[in-house]
């Protein structure tokens, strides 16, 4: 496998899980963060909107208490009091407004009258207590929104008014408080009993999932809810309806044991985080893809000037040192560029030992040459040697011829012929040793002629064999004198035959 596809390999496997590890550590993180951060703004937004309610009611309410303070009430003369209610009742935005008396009645300014129970709440009045509350009209039998405020003369309470708003007005306000598209608010009472919901039937028929979930399992959940709504008062939680998990934020209205709810599915509260994590994915296949461009671009850039290096070495595995590295290779300043020094040393060096063993192969061939001269001209000698030999043999021979014809006239020179014979054979036996010697010679001129032949390395052995040679060339000359030294004897033997034969 080649350095760039494992660069590449490598550093997108590297990118790969370090974009994986960060982009899920970082999902993970920021989604319970924006998990946090929703569950804190839905319940921001339950805290203001139970804010807002009691604002709207706080105003509603004023304006009966100023309906109260006024002194045609106080008198509590019922028909100045009901003169007054019908002048301020379109201002008062009120459905209706009725006068509370002592006896426990109410008295609506169409004439009705509508005795309450003793424990109705709104007898509370009479105990100094502003009285909100919701439930069932006993004028209407219908669900309604009930304000009651005292009719105070100095410290005593005379009589009270009551203003009615219908059932669905708390469930007006609720309307306008919502999270994201599809969630919505609602009010429970403090026995968990829904008094405003979008869903008005469930406040028309009183809907208590505490009380359902005895009956129907399927509203546990919603009761399980409810109950701890009721114990915290405060809070964010989850729940099951419908087969659909649900957030819901819960708050108190101040002012009142009620409690208003915000809740939204679980896709809207953390839709944030699905968001995310699919940025934060096609962030992490953006840095791989990226990643990937990247490091091929390096990896090209590395190992361009490596496969550079990689061609010169190969040339110079065939011994093509004819051309030098680049000079950017060689300018380079990081390991590539000591890899492209050394190499181009390597080349120079190369040159400088060819330059050297070419001018010593130079060396050796004149040394050559001039040994086969000193060979031949050996030969040339040997040659003229032998000859000289043949001639000595062959005046020998007709000395001896004629030493035989004056051997019958003179028998005392048959010792000096028998000397002779003995120098003769003496003679014989230095010819046969010049030419093995010579014979030898050749051979070494031979061998000399193979050695040339060989590498500097043989420069020694070729040393060695000329002075073989030198030493062989003595030993010529050592049988030349010798012969020479025959010859002169063979002379003197022959012109001793001669005078005495002569004598004979």
């Amino acid at each position: 496998m080649k350095i760039r596809t494992k660069l590449i390999l490598s550093f997108t496997a590297l990118i790969t899980a370090i974009a994986l590890t960060m982009g899920i550590v970082s999902t993970m993180t920021a989604s319970e963060i924006l998990k946090e951060q929703a569950e804190m703004d839905l319940s921001y937004k339950t805290i203001e909107g139970a804010k807002l309610i009691n604002s709207e009611m706080h105003t509603q309410r004023l304006s009966l208490e100023v309906l109260a303070e006024l002194d045609e009430m106080k008198a509590m003369g019922l028909e100045a009091q009901s003169n007054i209610i019908k002048r301020q009742l379109d201002k008062l935005e009120f459905e209706d407004v009725s006068i509370i008396r002592p006896d426990r009645t109410l008295n609506y300014v169409n004439g009705s009258v509508v005795k309450l129970p003793a424990d109705d709440r709104v007898m509370d009045i009479f105990d100094g207590e502003k009285v909100s509350y919701f439930g069932i009209s006993p004028a209407t039998n219908e669900t309604v929104l009930v304000y009651a405020t005292p009719i105070m003369v100095n410290t005593r309470v005379v009589g009270g008014l009551l203003g009615r708003y219908p059932g669905e007005a708390l469930s007006m306000l609720t309307d306008g408080i919502r999270y994201g598209k599809t969630g919505y608010a609602y009010i429970i009472n403090s026995e968990g009993t829904v008094i405003a919901h979008k869903d008005r039937a469930k406040v028309n028929d009183q809907a208590n999932p505490i009380k359902l979930a005895e009956t129907d399992p399927k509203q546990k959940s919603a009761a399980d809810l409810f109950t701890k709504m009721l114990t915290n008062k405060v809070g964010v939680d989850t729940y099951e309806m419908n087969g659909e998990t649900l957030y819901a934020a819960y708050s108190p209205i101040e002012d009142t044991d009620w409690i208003l709810v915000v809740t939204a599915t679980e896709s809207e509260v953390t839709g944030a985080a699905a968001a995310l994590q699919r940025n934060m994915m096609i962030v992490a296949l953006l840095a791989i893809f990226i990643g990937m461009i990247v490091t091929y671009i390096l990896g090209s850039r590395i190992v361009k000037p490596i496969s550079q290096v990689v061609e010169k070495a190969k040339s110079l595995a065939d011994l093509d040192l004819r051309e030098n590295l680049s000079a950017k290779a060689l300018s380079s300043k990081d390991e590539m560029g000591d890899i492209s020094r050394a190499l181009q040393s390597i080349i120079d060096s190369f040159r400088q030992i060819i330059s050297k063993v070419s001018l010593s192969s130079e060396e050796v061939a004149a040394s050559s040459k001039q040994l086969m001269a000193s060979a031949e001209q050996s030969a040339l000698t040997a040659e003229e040697v032998s000859k000289t030999v043949e001639e000595i043999a062959r005046g020998a021979s007709e000395q001896a011829s004629n030493t035989e014809d004056g051997s019958t006239k003179a028998a005392s020179l048959g010792e000096s012929i028998e000397t002779n014979n003995k120098f003769l054979i003496q003679l014989s036996e230095s010819s046969v040793q010049v030419s093995e010697i010579v014979e030898y010679g050749m051979n070494e001129m031979e061998k000399l002629m193979e050695i040339t032949k060989e590498s500097t390395a043989s420069v020694k052995e070729i040393a060695d064999i000329i002075e073989l040679t030198n030493r062989s060339a003595g030993n010529i000359g050592q049988a030349s004198a010798m012969i020479s030294s025959i010859a002169d004897q063979t002379n003197l033997l022959a012109l001793n035959a001669a005078i005495e034969a002569a004598r004979a």
